[in-house]
């Protein structure tokens, strides 16, 4: 951040943060998520769908999902919309169901919705308390290096010899990553778990890198699926 405001005599001061993570929060990744890197965008929204599915299914609660695309956003949308339907749970999804402030305002009122929301769902989201305590991230939150102004920061970036990856793409991921588990915890009475469905957290040399973005004490866990439903209604019905 100096390098980018152009600072050179700067101090840096890191304040405690007020929240007990340790006690009300909970990282999962599930062991059988896909490898992203052999995964197509049919079989990568099957899974989410399937999990989605599986934990509405057994947590009678508001899900937040939060998408990098919004092709898997609106494939999984209609994957899901008759099943939940069938079932009494109401869908909302980005670039679907209504503006952005109608989807949050109906999703806050609800004790059971599912909400899949990309782009600026990732933060400056508000939504203590009981209304929302499960999160979803399906894909770690790098920029799409394609996009023409992503890609000319990167190009600028590697033409003055520094590695865009290491100095931009990663830390801006992970801070995304820290701001989704903000939309988790907005208050010291806060209590939610985070579900990451990319194993690249844990099985990239970067994912230590991301992790360390988190707060320390933030308990997280990789196992099956069936063992974090288990551990889920334990920890949220607590």
């Amino acid at each position: 951040m100096p390098n980018k405001l152009g600072l050179t005599d700067f101090a840096f001061k890191t304040l405690p943060d007020p929240y007990n993570y340790e006690e009300n929060a909970r990282l999962y990744i599930p062991a059988e998520a896909i490898e992203i890197s052999q995964a197509d965008t049919v079989g990568f929204s099957a899974y989410i769908s399937s999990v989605i599915h599986e934990l509405a299914r057994q947590q009678n609660r508001s899900i937040l999902v939060l998408f990098t695309s919004h092709e898997t956003l609106s494939s999984v949308y209609y994957r899901l919309q008759q099943e939940l339907l069938n079932e009494g749970r109401e869908l909302l999804a980005q670039g679907i169901s209504g503006s952005r402030e109608k989807m949050l305002k109906r999703f806050a009122h609800s004790k059971n919705s599912v909400l899949l929301g990309a782009d600026s769902f990732w933060e400056g989201v508000d939504l203590p308390g009981d209304a929302l305590s499960l999160l979803v991230v399906t894909r770690l939150p790098f920029e799409n290096p394609k996009r023409p102004f992503v890609k000319a920061r990167y190009d600028y970036l590697e033409e003055k010899g520094i590695p865009a990856f290491t100095h931009e793409a990663l830390p801006k991921a992970a801070l995304r990553l820290r701001q989704a588990l903000g939309r988790l915890i907005r208050s010291e009475k806060d209590k939610g778990a985070l579900l990451i469905l990319d194993r690249r957290l844990i099985t990239a040399k970067y994912g230590k890198r991301m992790l360390k973005a988190l707060p320390k004490k933030l308990p997280v866990k990789e196992a099956p699926l069936a063992e974090i439903m288990s551990e889920l209604n334990e920890f949220l019905n607590k």
